[in-house]
């Protein structure tokens, strides 16, 4: 008898292990290529991971995406649920690392994300993406380096359809940070405002709003209280200025939260992104 439950025991052990091992695994229409260096820096071999959904026959629309952690934590794997999310209705997600401070400070974050565009860029035949369906999306401080490369793209950057901006922030002059995202720019930026208000400035998405700019998703917790809401509602209203497309959810309820389906509020934020792009960029067209 006691044999028996110790099998049996043993028995549950196993299937809750494989139970464990399959909620670990990717989806099973996403392939996942991970850890292939874009580029070098200060000795540093840079990373990235590519999300490819399978069994597409022609071109996939391809999402560069930036993870957030004030600059200065987290990594690629933050935004492994919502690439796999995105994958799985059929598009291709990149998702790099960039050079953290306190080691590095801006702009090696900058020049990481643009080489990061021309890696996407470059590769893309041996993908098989649609450039012409070309998304940056960010979350958190991602938020603004994707913002970055949506208003003050140089030419040999990749034109984006259009740009999905998770609460980061935009601008770094206009609303006054919290005492904590006070030091964290400064730390990110390597001055205070009042000894570089230019870089603060030049840092800002915000600051390089033109016409010309791609369409703008803006998604934002109302109860964020890392990156105020004000930032985004500060944003819209320059887009909206510049006659530039914006669509603007704040998500009742929601503060400084992955956007993930594992909560009701990050379920509301991907299913934003889903909506947004079969408008604005459809997987097959």
């Amino acid at each position: 008898m006691i044999m028996g439950l110790r099998r049996l025991s043993a028995l549950l052990l196993a299937m809750l292990f494989c139970v464990f091992l399959l909620g670990q695994a990717p989806h099973a229409d996403v392939e996942i290529a991970r850890d292939l260096v874009y580029a070098a820096a200060d000795g540093e071999a840079l990373k990235l991971d590519v999300y490819l959904p399978r069994g597409v026959a022609g071109l996939t629309p391809v999402v560069l995406a930036f993870h957030g952690g004030s600059w200065m934590a987290n990594g690629r794997a933050e935004l492994g649920a919502l690439a796999e999310y995105l994958t799985a209705r059929g598009y291709a997600v990149v998702v790099p690392s960039y050079r953290l401070i306190p080691r590095h400070i801006y702009p090696a974050q900058l020049e990481d994300a643009r080489a990061a565009a021309r890696w996407v860029a470059v590769h893309a035949k041996e993908y098989r993406w649609d450039m012409k369906r070309f998304v940056l999306l960010g979350h958190s401080a991602g938020g603004q380096l994707a913002g970055l490369l949506a208003t003050d793209r140089p030419a040999d950057l990749p034109t984006p359809r259009c740009m999905i901006d998770l609460f980061g922030p935009m601008d770094f002059t206009g609303v006054p940070p919290s005492l904590k995202a006070k030091w964290t720019v400064k730390m990110y930026l390597g001055a205070a405002q009042e000894e570089k208000p230019e870089l603060y400035a030049a840092a800002s998405p915000i600051t390089h709003v033109t016409p010309d700019d791609p369409p703008f998703l803006i998604v934002h917790g109302v109860k964020d209280d890392v990156v105020p809401i004000a930032q985004s509602e500060r944003m819209r209203a320059v887009l909206e200025a510049a006659k530039v497309p914006v669509e603007y959810h704040p998500v009742p309820g929601a503060g400084h939260i992955l956007p993930t389906p594992g909560t009701t509020a990050g379920r509301t934020m991907l299913e934003h992104v889903a909506a947004y792009l079969r408008a604005r960029c459809p997987a097959s067209e």
